[in-house]
């Protein structure tokens, strides 16, 4: 999690070479989701992931190629959605 000079907060999942500590297949990728539903977190029946609202909170998993990530908000409160 990181903050831009703007202010704007980012997730990136980078992917490097423990040998060499250079990025691999064309990593960091930002963290960008959006799921139907509706929520503080939405707009028109689709919820929008919030980077400055929600801090990683369990281990990657890859499973058959696809990485997975839990995240949840960062103070707990609100009408926040679970990622």
């Amino acid at each position: 999690m990181t903050s831009d000079a703007s202010g704007n907060v980012h997730h990136r999942l980078h992917a490097i070479d423990l040998a060499t500590g250079a990025e691999q297949f064309g990593a960091p990728t930002e963290i960008a989701a959006t799921y139907p539903g509706n929520g503080a977190e939405g707009a028109n029946g689709v919820l929008i992931f919030t980077p400055a609202l929600h801090t990683v909170r369990s281990a990657l998993t890859l499973v058959n190629g696809t990485i997975y990530m839990g995240w949840t908000t960062h103070c707990m409160s609100g009408n926040y959605i679970r990622w």
